[in-house]
C-alpha cells in the first residue's frame, strides 16, 4: 500500500511487550523501572493484527519490545506470523541476554532473521550501559543464533558521543570474524528533532521509509519521530492500518508521547 507520498509501506514493526529485563541508558536516561508489564495485547489480538496485516499487503514483519523474549508465549508469536499467508519475512529485534535458549526454537518456529543489540566488547562498560546486564549472555546467545540456518544475523550497535573509537573497532573485527551484519545506529531522543544522517545505517531516512509500529498497548504510529497514534479498532483492524498509513507524515519531527521502550525504537 502506498502512503500519501507515494512511499510503498510494507513492513510492520509489532511492540510484543513493554517490559524489559534490561534498563539501557538510551532507552531508559533516568532509569526508571521498564521491567514492569502493562496492556500487552493477548496472543489472539496479536494474531488478528498480523493477519489484517497480511490483508493490507504487509510482508515483512518484526518483532521488537521492549525486549520480546520476556514474553511466555513468544515462541507461539512467531509460529502465528509464520502460519498467516502473505508474511514473507519475519524478523526480531533484542538485547540477546535470554537468547541461547530460545533461539533455536524461533528458527524452528519460522524466525527468518534475527537483530542482537551489541554496543560493546567490554564487560564493564556493557553492565554501565545496561545498568546490571552481563555481556557474556548475550555473546552466549550469539554463538547459539550462529548455529542456525538464519537468513542474516545482524548486529545493532548504538553509537553516542560516549562511544569508544577502539571498542567500535572491536565489534566491527567481531562481525567480520564471525560472519554478522553490522549496523550502526546513531544515538538520538525522541524529543528531538530527527535528522538523517548518512553516516549511520539507522535510523532509516524518512524519504525511503516503509514501515509503520504498533505499540505493545496497541496503538499505531505512523512514525516513530510523531506524536500521532491510533487506537486499533479490533472491529475494523484494516481500516486502522489503513487510516494510519494515510497520515504517515513525509518527514519526522518529534516525539513527546512515549518513550523509546515503548515503541520498539
Amino acid at each position: 500500500m502506498l502512503d500519501s507520498f507515494n512511499r510503498p509501506i510494507y513492513y510492520l514493526r509489532l511492540a510484543v511487550t513493554g517490559a524489559c529485563n534490561l534498563k539501557c541508558t538510551y532507552c531508559s536516561p533516568d532509569g526508571s523501572n521498564l521491567c514492569e508489564k502493562g496492556g500487552e495485547l493477548s496472543l489472539s489480538r496479536i494474531k488478528e493484527i498480523i493477519q489484517a496485516a497480511a490483508r493490507v499487503g504487509f510482508s515483512k514483519l518484526r518483532l521488537t519490545g521492549g525486549e520480546p523474549l520476556v514474553r511466555h508465549d513468544i515462541i507461539h508469536i512467531v509460529e502465528t506470523a509464520r502460519e498467516t499467508g502473505g508474511i514473507a519475512h519475519i524478523s526480531m529485534t533484542t538485547n540477546g541476554t535470554m537468547l541461547a535458549g530460545k533461539v533455536a526454537a524461533l528458527r524452528k518456529a519460522g524466525m527468518d532473521s534475527i537483530n542482537i543489540s551489541l554496543d560493546t566488547l567490554n564487560p564493564e562498560t556493557y553492565r554501565e550501559i545496561t545498568r546490571g546486564g552481563n555481556l557474556q549472555d548475550v555473546l552466549n546467545g550469539i554463538e547459539a543464533a550462529k548455529k542456525e540456518d538464519f537468513s542474516h544475523i545482524k548486529i545493532n550497535t548504538v553509537v553516542g558521543s560516549r562511544t569508544d573509537s577502539e571498542d567500535l573497532r572491536h565489534i566491527q573485527d567481531y562481525c567480520s570474524l564471525n560472519g554478522l551484519q553490522m549496523q550502526r545506529i546513531k544515538e538520538y531522543r525522541l524529543d528531538r528533532k530527527k535528522e538523517d544522517d548518512p553516516q549511520f545505517e539507522r535510523p532509516p531516512r524518512c524519504a525511503g521509509c516503509n514501515r509503520i509500529r504498533i505499540t505493545a498497548d496497541g496503538f499505531i504510529k505512523p512514525c516513530l519521530h510523531g506524536n500521532d497514534e491510533i487506537p486499533i479498532d479490533f472491529d475494523d483492524i484494516e481500516g486502522s492500518l489503513r487510516t494510519a498509513i494515510q497520515i504517515k507524515p513525509e518527514n519526522g519531527e518529534t516525539c513527546t508521547n512515549r518513550r523509546m521502550v515503548n515503541i520498539g525504537g
